[in-house]
């Protein structure tokens, strides 16, 4: 992003204004940066109002993202605001772009001559996200999973309020009809979308009227429905860590213009400093959709897994770069200290906890429901002890996600290794299962081989799940196939490298009615300094930009943005010894520690008969 700091400059920039109050429209504004008013970009949902002024930005020689602007309110505009206010109001920016500097995706750095915001400064922060009364209900995963018009229609009568789906007007040829569409609840019409495709349009607008109500707080079940809500006074330390991550979903998915209907899938992780904290969110996703083998790309520009905890755990890589490179030897950190390894460590009162709205798939989803007994489930915070179930031969076996689609397969033992040249011929794209990915990780670490340069491995403390929850299967898929047989698996690993064991649970919300929709391949990804979520198109692995016309760009989550944040890291950390390292794929195996422990855990899955890890073709990784 540039900014010209000379007086009475004349650059020009489009800027998207999301409406404060929900029933106003996003509007693009022009203007350029010539005037006093500074731009300000909120971290937390906020629902007033919008303005139909040009939109001045001052150039801050700081961080544009630190000013802040206030714009008068247009009173033409239709709100239900009383014409004798004084209306001098804050407004959310969306997005800045300099027409400059179009392809404005850089990662989030600390600007020349400012020092990176301390990680005190982010959580104290964030804590106005927090809300005052946590709360988890069924309804929480309703809006994940329920087709957008029952959940709408189910509002309205659980309020004794009519609720209906309105075609507003349509116009175009009768061969290729626009319908505008509207949810109406009682008086209120929400805003209207067009869509090409009535059935389609419906649905949308009823989930916008969703995401609207759920950003002004309204979408709460009375008392006497059959919504199961659980007051913050009772919950378990897995409620509330479901709890902060639905309602950090539900502020970032009302900033979104794109239509989410369909199921979704969500994770986020959440950090604690110390057994008193409640948590914040520090990386969050969605998704369910994994990269074609035809866009995969040998310059490392694409994400290739888009499911909900993968994408998750990529914006926690971000999160520990970016503190990276606030450390400083000679001065305490929040988070890091020296390791007797010589690398640095996790402090041992900072702790990780992963959440996921429904079982990883692959080996943790392995079971029917119906044959799972209900005293299996425990709803209390002492899940440490570990029993898995192991009643078939499939279960415990790594599996791979299916290209296009849905679902996960055994990995192939007459196809131990995928090929460039048979994927561009053809040849279907595997990749592991997120059950398998998350049993790596609690042997390899959350940091990844590129960061285990420079880190211990860091553990997950816990795991909890929203439904689709069996203490048996999910110890089983995400540690303890790992721990059968001689000899133990930890007798084989490095220290401080070892096979971890986090505690499980579930909410105490019951499990929400199974739905049969559709889903979209778009998957979100938020990290705690970051602004606003970025879409990605999982079948694309790349940003989703709403313009066919327009090319795809490179996620802030793609290999070659983290490559290149693990360079800067090493630079401003005086690492010079990785600095000369120029391929993705030699950097990632430095580590003679993470290499060996990577070797016998895959050595392991063999000799217990779970199968072969089945990687990506070697070439995607040898990028500079």
């Amino acid at each position: 992003m540039e900014y010209r700091n000379e007086k009475n400059t004349n650059t020009k920039f489009d800027r998207k204004v999301l409406p404060f109050h929900p029933k106003r429209q996003p509007i693009i504004e022009h203007g350029s940066a010539r005037d006093h008013t500074n731009l300000y970009k909120r971290g937390h949902l906020e629902n007033t109002l919008s303005s139909s002024n040009t939109l001045l930005a001052n150039p801050n020689t700081q961080n544009y993202m630190e000013s802040e602007t206030s714009l008068p309110f247009d009173k033409n505009l239709e709100s239900d605001y009383s014409d004798d206010e004084d209306y001098d109001l804050n407004f959310r920016i969306s997005d800045v772009v300099s027409i400059r500097d179009p392809d404005f995706r850089a990662e989030m750095q600390p600007c020349p001559g400012q020092p990176a915001q301390h990680l005190n400064q982010q959580l104290q922060v964030r804590q106005q996200d927090i809300p005052t009364n946590l709360q988890i209900s069924t309804e929480s995963f309703a809006a994940l999973n329920k087709n957008p018009i029952s959940a709408f229609m189910e509002y309205g009568q659980c309020r004794h309020t009519p609720a209906r789906i309105e075609v507003l007007s349509q116009r175009g040829p009768p061969h290729k009809p626009v319908f505008t569409i509207a949810a109406v609840l009682g008086t209120r019409v929400f805003p209207g979308i067009t869509s090409s495709n009535k059935k389609d349009g419906k649905k949308d607008a009823a989930e916008q009227a969703i995401r609207i109500l759920i950003a002004e707080g309204q979408y709460n079940m009375p008392v006497n429905s059959n919504v199961i809500s659980i007051p913050e006074s009772s919950m378990t330390q897995f409620d509330k860590i479901a709890a902060l991550t639905h309602h950090k979903f539900n502020q970032l998915i009302a900033t979104i213009p794109e239509s989410l209907v369909g199921r979704k899938v969500i994770a986020g992780l959440i950090m604690k400093v110390n057994d008193a904290d409640t948590g914040t969110v520090i990386a969050l996703g969605s998704g369910n959709r994994c990269i074609t083998g035809d866009k995969l790309s040998l310059r490392g520009l694409t994400v290739n897994d888009s499911h909900a905890e993968i994408i998750t755990r990529r914006g926690f890589l971000r999160f520990l770069y970016y503190q990276l490179k606030t450390y400083n030897p000679s001065k305490d950190h929040p988070l890091f200290e020296k390791s007797p390894t010589g690398k640095l460590r996790i402090k041992h009162t900072v702790t990780f906890h992963l959440y996921i709205s429904t079982a990883p798939c692959g080996d943790g989803a392995l079971f029917s429901p119906r044959d799972v007994e209900s005293n299996n489930v425990t709803l209390t915070d002492s899940c440490s002890i570990h029993r898995p179930t192991f009643e078939t031969n499939v279960q415990g076996v790594l599996r791979t996600k299916m290209e296009g689609g849905e679902g996960t397969i055994p990995v192939d033992p007459e196809k131990p290794v995928q090929t460039w040249d048979g994927i561009v011929r053809g040849e279907r794209l595997r990749t592991m299962s997120c059950s398998d990915k998350i049993c790596r990780w609690n042997v390899l670490g959350l940091q990844g081989a590129l960061l285990a340069n420079i880190l211990d491995p860091i553990y997950l403390s816990s795991i909890t799940l929203g439904f689709l929850f069996d203490a048996g299967h999910l110890s089983r898929a995400v540690c303890c196939r790992l721990n059968r047989g001689d000899p133990p698996l930890d007798s084989s690993l490095p220290p401080p490298y070892h096979l971890n064991h986090p505690v499980l649970g579930r909410v105490t919300a019951c499990d929400a009615t199974r739905e049969t929709q559709k889903t979209k391949s778009y998957s979100i990804n938020w990290m705690i300094v970051d602004d606003k979520p970025e879409i990605i198109d999982g079948c694309q692995g790349a940003c989703y930009t709403g313009d066919k016309n327009e090319p795809p760009q490179p996620s802030r989550l793609c290999k070659k943005n983290m490559f290149d944040n693990f360079r800067q890291t090493c630079q401003a950390l005086k690492h010079r010894e990785f600095l000369s390292v120029s391929l993705y794929s030699v950097a990632k195996t430095m580590s003679p520690e993470f290499r060996q422990a990577k070797a016998a855990m895959i050595q392991k899955f063999r000799t217990t008969n779970c199968g072969v890890w089945l990687g990506k073709p070697v070439e995607e990784e040898m990028f500079a």
